[in-house]
């Protein structure tokens, strides 16, 4: 009897603390949280429309399982939950919202939801299959290297997918010497876009085209280029980077077998800008010079250096002016302008 009373005891806590090991060991090396799926595929989706799916869930261990934090790949992806905490056998649910903007042809998006007290996260696993409705062709253009006497230009078709007649209402660039006209209305609209005197070497500029379209208002299309130039150019642009308001800058350049007798003119479309230029022994010594005393903080220097030559293969050169105006009395602060020195009220 006295072992009997002495051995059952150790007998019942020996259970309890294997289960207890074996329900924490369940707990900390697998999931806590049973998901009825962790795959959902929207199949086919418009772009622009939203879609939602909604995943349910129950705790499966037998402690409180708290949901810390879930992260997307992309904005375009919000979740919400029924609650932060889930007792042992409770359900939750999860609501998913996807916005197909942005996106063309198979799209697969990853939901990441971070438990306390574990280091890997629950995996969930969205696809659809984005119907652009329309669609440029190309969707870059790229010109490729172009010599700075020869006009290019390219069509671009914009593919309807919709169903429904679309109307272009109006199109943009980025910069005025990007050109883009409309050569064909219907159903699937043609685009010509020409450059016109780019300016000397890389060029990465915006087409913007606005539509009748609710669901598709608004396509952006990057454009690339790389403009040669016959003569070499010791930079291809004047940086002045973040200047102060007040001062007076000069950048300079060499443009090397350009001579001044070539030159028929010089000027800038920046009304802050003066150019001269003078002869150098390995072609000509092209000054910009910037007066800030009149400019305001906070305003971007944007202009360019223009220049006319008699050279039948190169008759024009555009060098950009890159730069911006501070306030040097003036400075940023918890996302407010004040003085320096001016106190916090």
């Amino acid at each position: 009897m006295r072992w009997t009373a002495v051995v059952i005891p150790f007998s019942i806590i020996g259970v309890i603390a294997y289960w207890n090991f074996n329900s924490r060991a369940h707990f900390r090396d697998g999931l806590p949280l049973r998901f009825d799926k962790t795959i959902h595929n929207f199949g086919e989706v418009s772009w622009g429309a939203p879609v939602e799916v909604t995943f349910r869930f129950f705790n499966a261990s037998q402690q409180e399982v708290v949901i810390e934090n879930i992260t997307s790949s992309c904005a375009c992806t919000v979740a919400n939950l029924s609650s932060l905490r889930f007792r042992p056998g409770e359900f939750g649910v999860l609501t998913v919202r996807f916005l197909p903007t942005g996106f063309v042809g198979h799209v697969i998006q990853m939901l990441q939801i971070y438990l306390k007290g574990f280091r890997n996260p629950i995996n969930l696993c969205l696809q659809a299959d984005v119907n652009p409705l329309l669609m440029p062709s190309p969707s870059k253009i790229d010109f490729g290297r172009i010599e700075p006497w020869r006009q290019k230009s390219i069509m671009l078709l914009l593919k309807n997918t919709s169903g429904r007649k679309v109307r272009i209402t109006r199109l943009e660039t980025s910069r005025e010497y990007v050109k883009a006209c409309v050569v064909r209305e219907g159903d699937e609209p043609a685009i010509r876009v020409a450059l016109v005197h780019p300016p000397a070497g890389k060029v990465y500029e915006r087409l913007y085209i606005y539509t009748s379209l609710p669901e598709r208002p608004f396509i952006d299309v990057p454009i690339r280029a790389e403009i040669t130039c016959k003569w070499q150019l010791s930079d291809t642009e004047f940086f002045f980077g973040f200047a102060n308001k007040g001062e007076q800058l000069i950048r300079r350049l060499i443009i090397k077998g350009l001579y001044l007798s070539s030159i028929k003119r010089a000027w800038s479309d920046c009304q802050l800008a003066t150019v001269s230029f003078i002869p150098h022994q390995a072609g000509v010594e092209v000054s910009v010079k910037l007066d800030l005393r009149k400019a305001e903080g906070g305003e971007e220097i944007k202009g360019d250096v223009y220049i006319e030559t008699t050279d039948s293969k190169q008759p024009f050169l555009r060098l950009p002016i890159i730069g911006f105006v501070q306030n040097p009395d003036r400075e940023v602060c918890c996302g407010k302008d004040k003085k320096v020195g001016e106190d916090e009220p």
